[in-house]
């Protein structure tokens, strides 16, 4: 059985199959797109090619499936700083204009104007102000996309966010197999290497404020559980008892890990308390019971159990110890992500021999098939519960997909250089929060 679930049963084995030599980029790209797409324009901030946030923009835009973003660059030079052309751009059947201004403030530092431009009410409908280091221009950049997703949609935007992920090679020069954790912005760009390893890492899971990673690693011969400072790269190792150390899931106030050990005999669910380091058992029995994970109002945690049969969703609620199960269509229903207000659940799903992506409205307890084709793995959900990243076949490779949860708009990260597993989706941070190096 060749899913996450299966892999933190079988932690100590610690298989995966991947053939690539180094990691590089990803390039996002838009598979499917929001039937009646909002037609908008996007005009150069700037003719300095090195500080124009334009490009940047209007690839947010357009990949969040959300746009359709105008395309002739013959009309990049339609506006200027405080008029725009209203009768041209509504014969170009654009909703909207965006357009700006970048102003040096030092060698380093710049200012950017943001606009955005209602051209069927010829209003001006945000108006705002950015500062920052020109060298973080790709950062301010998804910031001003956030603002203007927010401002068009009235949903959250995640551009600003970064996505964690696994690259294993087991093709090298000395035929050791080669694992990394790797960090990038949302749409694949600037991948960043936190974790070298010739032995397994997978499990990667964000503290709630965006400043730590826990994983599991396998670095001496055995599973244990690490959590990792992003921005200096600082490690501490949280469990490594004999048998399985698996599933490490943050607490929403960040203050517990929840986790999967066997130490006792089965795998059962635990949290570890960081303030007093005290260890407390959740689950018993016979079952299988793994892959916690927290509701966003801490007050429950969803986790994967055979207990009943075939592995189903459970929840625990942490006051009551009291255990439902919540998934009942299909012989195989694992692998849960919520995020969000927690409206929504997404998870791993077996239907026809095909693993898919679904996911559970809890108000009306109805479930929908989200993805397609090959074996999807993983799910993670965006921080504003709209959209789910996960692994899928694309010929040989392994690939990660993104999937709204109305299954409307389709992305797609494939990688230029090898496989791709276990992402995990970061929550919103601070643009203060830096990613280490190694």
């Amino acid at each position: 059985m060749n899913t996450k679930w299966a892999k933190n049963l079988i932690a100590s084995i610690g298989t995966l199959f991947f053939c690539s030599t180094s990691f590089a980029a990803l390039d996002l790209e838009v598979t499917q797109g929001l039937n009646g797409a909002q037609p908008i324009a996007v005009l150069p901030f700037s003719s300095d090619k090195s500080i124009d946030p334009t490009p940047i923009i209007r690839n947010d835009l357009q990949h969040s499936g959300r746009f359709q973003v105008w395309t002739n660059r013959k009309d990049d030079k339609s506006s200027t700083k405080n008029s725009i052309n209203f009768k041209k751009w509504k014969l170009r059947k654009q909703n909207e204009v965006i357009s700006g201004s970048i102003k040096k403030i030092s060698s380093s530092n710049i200012e950017i104007d943001l606009k955005i431009w209602d051209i069927y009410s010829q209003k001006l409908i945000l108006n705002q102000s950015y500062s920052g280091n020109s060298k973080n221009l790709r950062r301010i950049a998804h910031q001003l996309s956030d603002d203007i997703f927010y401002k068009l949609t009235g949903e959250r935007g995640v551009f600003s966010t970064f996505i964690a992920y696994e690259l294993v090679n087991h093709a090298t020069k000395n035929n050791k197999a080669n694992y990394k954790l790797i960090v990038s912005d949302f749409d694949g760009h600037h991948p960043r290497l936190l974790l070298e390893s010739h032995q397994p890492i997978i499990s990667p899971s964000w503290s709630p404020d965006g400043k730590k990673l826990a994983y599991v690693s396998f670095e001496a011969g055995r599973p244990a559980i690490f959590t990792q400072e992003i921005a200096t790269g600082r490690r501490h190792k949280i469990t490594q008892f004999p048998g399985i150390n698996s599933a490490p899931s943050w607490s929403p106030d960040g203050k517990q890990l929840a986790f999967v050990l066997s130490k006792t005999g089965n795998p059962n669910i635990y949290i570890m308390d960081f303030e007093t380091w005290q260890l407390k058992q959740l689950t018993d029995g016979r079952s299988i019971d793994t892959e916690p994970k927290w509701t966003p109002d801490g007050k429950n945690i969803i986790f994967t159990s055979n207990r009943e049969g075939s592995p189903q969703l459970f929840e625990l609620n942490l006051k009551s110890k009291k255990i439902k199960r919540i998934t009942f269509d299909g012989r195989f229903n694992a692998s849960a992500t919520v995020a969000g207000k927690g409206d929504n659940i997404g998870f791993l799903h077996l239907d026809a021999d095909t693993y898919s992506i679904a996911v559970k409205d809890r108000l009306s307890d109805q479930i929908s098939i989200l993805t397609s084709g090959r074996d999807a793995q993983s799910p993670s959900m965006a921080p504003n519960g709209q959209l789910i990243i996960y692994t899928a076949k694309q010929g040989s490779k392994n690939v990660l997909g993104i999937v709204s949860i109305d299954g409307a708009v389709k992305l797609r990260l494939p990688a230029q250089n090898g496989n791709v597993e276990e992402p995990a989706w970061s929550p919103y941070m601070s643009s203060k929060t830096k990613i280490h190096h190694i």
